[in-house]
C-alpha cells in the first residue's frame, strides 16, 4: 500500500514548524522586530536557515504566523480565566479584575513581543485584519462573561450598563449633606443703628 511513510513526515514537519514559531516568539520577545532575522530564528530552533524557509517562504509570512499564534493564545489564556470566575460564582467586579488582569500580565511579560503584535505589525493588511478580530474577540468574551449579571435601567444623570454590584457600592457612597432651608424670619437683616444698638421701632 502505497503513501505509508507519509503520516510521520507530516509529524515531523508539524513539529519542525512549531519549532520554528516558538523561537520566533522567543527572539521577538528577547530582541523585539529590529533585530528579527530568519537567521536568528534558524540558530534558535536548531534548525538550518533553508529548513526555515522550506516552511515559510518570507519574514513577513512566518511573522503573520506568530501574530496569530500569539493571539490566540492570548485569547485562549482569557477565556479561560473568564471562565474560572464564573464557576466560582464570582460577580462582575471579579470578572473585570480577572480580565484586566489577565491582559495585564501577558503584555508586560513580553513587552517587546507585544509592541511587534499590536503596532508595529499594523502595516501588513493580514496582521492588521487579526488585530481587529482579537479586538472583537475580546469584547464578545467580556459582554459574555457580564451577561449574567442584572443590568440597571437607564435614567436621568445615569449611565447605561451600571452592574447590580455598581448600583449597590453606589447605595452605600456617603452623599454630599443637605443644607438646611434659610429660615424666613433670617432672610432680612435687622437694621442697626451705628452704634451696634437696634433702631427703635416708631
Amino acid at each position: 500500500m502505497s503513501g505509508g511513510p507519509a503520516a510521520p513526515q507530516q509529524e515531523r514537519s508539524r513539529r519542525s514548524a512549531q519549532q520554528i514559531l516558538a523561537a520566533a516568539v522567543d527572539v521577538l520577545t528577547a530582541d523585539g522586530i529590529a533585530d528579527f532575522t530568519m537567521s536568528s530564528v534558524s540558530e534558535l530552533a536548531g534548525l538550518s536557515v533553508g529548513g526555515v524557509y522550506g516552511r515559510f517562504p518570507n519574514k513577513q509570512s512566518l511573522l503573520r504566523e506568530v501574530k496569530n499564534e500569539v493571539l490566540t493564545e492570548l485569547e485562549e489564556a482569557i477565556a479561560e480565566r473568564l471562565a474560572a470566575v464564573g464557576e466560582s460564582g464570582g460577580g462582575p467586579a471579579e470578572v473585570l479584575e480577572a480580565f484586566v488582569t489577565g491582559l495585564s500580565e501577558h503584555l508586560y511579560a513580553r513587552t517587546r513581543l507585544f509592541a511587534f503584535v499590536f503596532l508595529q505589525s499594523a502595516d501588513d493588511a493580514v496582521m492588521r485584519r487579526r488585530g481587529f478580530d482579537f479586538h472583537q474577540r475580546m469584547k464578545d468574551a467580556l459582554r459574555d462573561a457580564l451577561a449574567p449579571y442584572p443590568i440597571e435601567p437607564a435614567g436621568p444623570g445615569r449611565r447605561t450598563g451600571s452592574t447590580s454590584s455598581t448600583r449597590s457600592w453606589c447605595r452605600a457612597s456617603p452623599s454630599a449633606p443637605s443644607r438646611p432651608a434659610p429660615s424666613p424670619t433670617a432672610s432680612a437683616p435687622t437694621a442697626r443703628s451705628p452704634a451696634g444698638a437696634s433702631t427703635p421701632r416708631s
